[in-house]
């Protein structure tokens, strides 16, 4: 698998991670160094426009001070290729909200809440114009405002993310993504909210998503169809939910030909094979499951659900030394939730009641005393 996937036959090329873990610091550099070589006899704006996201990329790693140094120069190519790419004005300065979303993830707590109230007042001017890249670019930031948020206070910043999409949606150039986008505002509604709410923006999200992918097929389009089928089976009667999850599994098979999503495909697919397994009366297929989990540890996926749920199946097949590693993995990743921990309690806890050899009660010791450790840095 590439590091990187830069997007092809685009003037300012989006340049994607595929997999979970960080690119090298080596990669990253050596990349910098070339596009600062090119830039001086550049005769397009291409060489700036990726050195910004090398830029962000370095500093999702680096410390606060570093990033800051690295959000400020992004922030001046940026002004510079605005000031002579005026046809453009609207793009660089999404991506101008694009480098002040990532200086504000970096925070914390209070200092998060107030960097993102300042956020519509920095960018008033361009929101003003309602330009469609500028406005994809503040569905994101209103995205991240809400999952910083609670109850009234985080639903009214995706009614206000969903509004923008509707909006977006008459800009015949911007329809498909903005019905996409507003799909993916209603399923990620849907996790805090209860009953009838929650099952409405479900299937209304499954609605847009099915209607898009009939007009324009896509594999972005398959693997947001088959996450949202996955999410309106959690919710469904078992009989329906047995519908949704066959059409989850679906468009997730057709999701997993395109290499940059094929991480996300094999996670839904696994999260669709629990799922329909712990559905009344179905049986179990540990061969399917043992598959998926085998290539996701190939891939490296360090999502904290997913790490858990490959666990679990590890457990349910008695391999606890392999199901422990994973855990420990996770928490030395900075990675360990509530549910992973008890997921590897529950694992430490069965392998004590099975005999196992010295070497099997060696490893099974230490993984206990890692929990123990894991246990109270909490």
């Amino acid at each position: 698998m590439p590091a990187l996937l830069i997007e092809r036959n685009s003037d300012l090329p989006a340049v994607m991670r595929v997999g979970s873990e960080p690119v090298s610091s080596a990669t990253l550099e050596a990349w910098e160094k070339l596009l600062r070589q090119t830039i001086p006899c550049a005769e397009s704006l291409v060489p700036p426009w990726l050195l910004v996201a090398v830029l962000l990329l370095r500093a999702e790693s680096a410390n606060p001070r570093d990033a800051e140094v690295m959000y400020a120069e992004a922030e001046q190519w940026i002004d510079l290729s605005m000031a002579a790419d005026v046809a453009r004005s609207a793009t660089w300065q999404a991506r101008r909200i694009d480098v002040d979303l990532c200086r504000v993830k970096r925070q914390k707590g209070a200092a998060r809440l107030l960097s993102l109230r300042g956020m519509p007042s920095r960018h008033a001017q361009a929101l003003a114009r309602g330009e469609p890249s500028v406005l994809f670019a503040w569905v994101d930031v209103l995205a991240f405002w809400a999952e910083c948020q609670f109850g009234d206070a985080a639903l009214a910043r995706y009614a206000e993310a969903e509004a923008i999409c509707v909006r977006l949606c008459e800009f015949p150039s911007s329809a498909d993504a903005a019905q996409l986008r507003r799909a993916e505002i209603l399923r990620r509604r849907a996790t805090i909210e209860q009953g009838g709410a929650r099952l409405k923006s479900l299937d209304t999200a499954q609605t847009l998503l099915d209607l898009l992918y009939e007009r324009v097929p896509s594999a972005d389009s398959a693997l947001a169809i088959a996450v949202t089928a996955l999410a309106r089976g959690n919710v469904l009667p078992p009989e329906q939910a047995k519908e949704a999850y066959s059409h989850a599994l679906m468009h997730a098979f057709m999701a997993e030909a395109e290499p940059s999503l094929r991480a996300e495909s094999l996670q839904c697919r696994l999260a669709v094979q629990w799922a329909y397994e712990n559905l009344p009366g179905m049986p179990v297929q540990s061969d399917v499951a043992i598959s998926l989990t085998t290539r996701l540890e190939a891939l490296r996926v360090q999502h904290p659900e997913t790490v858990q749920r490959m666990a679990q199946i590890h457990l349910r097949n008695a391999d606890f030394a392999r199901a422990a590693e994973l855990c420990e993995n996770a928490w030395r990743n900075g990675q360990a939730t509530p549910a992973l921990l008890a997921t590897w309690r529950d694992i430490c806890r069965q392998w004590t009641s099975v005999s196992n050899s010295p070497d099997q009660l060696a490893v099974q010791q230490r993984a206990m005393r890692q929990l123990s450790i894991a246990s109270a840095m909490r």
